[in-house]
C-alpha cells in the first residue's frame, strides 16, 4: 500500500511539473533549432523541479519550478565565472 501511494505521489508531482512546462512555455516563431534548445532547457528545468518536489522542503509545483530555475541559472553563472577566471 505505501508503495502506491508513493508512486501516486511521484505522479502527482510530475503532473504538476508538466502542467507548469505547459503553461509557461509559449509558442513562438522561433526557428526549429531555437524551439529545440528551449526545449532541452525547460527538460533540465523540469528535471530539477521534480528533484526539488521530492525533497522535504517542496513547495506547490510553480515553487519548485521557479527554485529550478534559479537554481540552473546561479549554477550557469557560477559556470560561466569560472570559465572567465
Amino acid at each position: 500500500m505505501k508503495s502506491i501511494i508513493r508512486t501516486l505521489a511521484v505522479f502527482t508531482a510530475l503532473a504538476g511539473v508538466l502542467l507548469v512546462v505547459v503553461a509557461l512555455r509559449g509558442r513562438s516563431d522561433a526557428s526549429e533549432a531555437s524551439e529545440q534548445a528551449q526545449s532541452l532547457d525547460e527538460e533540465h528545468v523540469a528535471r530539477r523541479a521534480y528533484e526539488i518536489s521530492t525533497g522535504p522542503d517542496a513547495g506547490s509545483p510553480e515553487e519548485n519550478w521557479l527554485r529550478a530555475v534559479d537554481q540552473l541559472r546561479s549554477e550557469r553563472a557560477m559556470g560561466d565565472a569560472d570559465a572567465s577566471e
